[in-house]
């Protein structure tokens, strides 16, 4: 009797694990972006990130395993709130994948590019402009677009 009651608390502490460890689970993240302590002297140049425009296409069940995918091997579709949110891929010993990684409900990969540059330009010694008509001649204006995972690109777009 007592052989089976620990087996059973086993049992039960290995589903908990299953459950709750499981590389097939959607993992979710909190990224917070810090205030910078170290600050460059002012520069005297404005900037202005006019817009930041995720363009990552993913697949459901690529061939390769670069080519960004979500969901589970297309049972099940991804949103594009799901899309805006993907961070990451679980995958296996074997290079399978398992489970996404999700930023949390409220932030988005174009929100956190966004932060993270504007503390980056004020490191940097430039003031961020947030409203368009605060906008000089001398403003750099940026657009950013995300176009793979992780690599980013930001090109100068007309004012």
């Amino acid at each position: 009797m007592k052989k089976i009651s620990r087996f059973s608390v086993f049992l039960l502490f290995i589903t908990f694990l299953a459950i709750n460890g499981c590389a097939t689970n959607r993992g979710v993240v909190n990224l917070k972006i810090p205030e910078s302590v170290n600050t460059a002297e002012p520069n005297d140049k404005t900037i202005y990130i006019e817009s930041v425009f995720d363009k990552r296409i993913f697949q459901n069940n690529p061939k390769t395993q670069d080519i960004p995918s979500l969901g589970f091997g297309g049972s099940e579709v991804a949103t594009s709130d799901i899309k805006k949110r993907a961070i990451a891929r679980k995958r296996n010993g074997f290079g399978k994948a398992m489970g996404d990684i999700l930023l949390q409900k409220g932030q988005t990969v174009e929100t956190v590019i966004e932060n993270s540059l504007k503390q980056a330009f004020i490191e940097t010694g430039y003031e961020v402009l947030n409203n368009k008509e605060k906008i000089s001649r001398n403003t750099l204006i940026k657009g950013v677009e995300i176009d793979q995972p992780f690599l980013n690109k930001i090109s100068r777009l007309p004012p």
